[in-house]
């Protein structure tokens, strides 16, 4: 009964710090403070459960179930690790398997290229966009009320960008505060086939920001744009 206990409490609070953005603000304590205080109750009870187990001689169980126990924290420790990289791939699978894709509207010029692209709202009321970003497939939100792209860390990290060379010097405001990211120029973005070239772009520092950010930099560079109901348009 009590390795039940803490396997549940084990699973609980791993949901919990993978799916809430700074997990242990809600209490008051640092995020990885309450990583190593959940893992240390869980061990109590493991523990106090094996010693119990252990007077009844069943010392074969104690050493199955202490290797399960292992095992269960082990992963957990490693998805909250990468829990941003687990956001990132949920968001990259949803674009490939088409949930929320731009989709062409209207294209009336010889070229087939489109002249209007619709994306649809997703989960929320956010418009998660498929670019390409230098030719490199990337998730994005669109931000109207950013002033310019912003990629992950991980974004600009798979599209080939040299993190080492940029400077972490412009601040910028997120809902964990001010942080500071690097400016950069990216060679294009297309969405849906509508593409602008040497757009102005951020980088975020790691652990920042777990969706790349399409802002004003592309959008106020396309024809226009606009809401209408749940659809976000964008014209060529």
């Amino acid at each position: 009964m009590l390795s039940w206990i803490g396997i549940g409490i084990l699973v609980l609070a791993g949901l919990y710090m993978v799916l809430v953005d700074s997990p242990g603000e809600a209490i008051g304590v640092a995020d990885h403070d309450l990583a190593r205080l959940v893992s240390g109750v869980a061990l109590l009870i493991v523990i106090g459960g094996s010693m119990f187990m252990g007077g009844m001689g069943r010392a074969s169980e104690v050493i199955k179930q202490a290797v399960t126990w292992l095992g269960i924290m082990l992963i957990l420790v490693v998805v909250y690790s990468y829990r941003t990289e687990f956001t990132q791939l949920g968001h990259r699978v949803m674009a490939e398997l088409n949930l929320s894709p731009p989709q062409t509207v209207q294209s009336s010029d010889e070229s087939g290229e489109p002249d209007v692209v619709a994306i649809r709202a997703g989960d929320g009321g956010s418009f998660y966009v498929a670019t390409l970003v230098n030719g490199t497939h990337v998730e994005m939100v669109a931000d109207t009320g950013a002033s310019a792209v912003v990629l992950s860390n991980g974004d600009a990290q798979r599209i080939g960008l040299d993190l080492a060379a940029l400077k972490f010097v412009v601040p910028i405001s997120t809902a964990n505060g001010t942080t500071h990211a690097a400016a950069t120029t990216l060679e294009d973005i297309s969405v849906g086939g509508i593409t602008v070239r040497n757009v102005r772009a951020l980088v975020s520092q790691p652990n920042v920001l777990s969706t790349s950010l399409l802002g004003m930099t592309f959008l106020s560079r396309i024809g226009s744009f606009e809401l209408s109901g749940n659809q976000l348009i964008l014209r060529r």
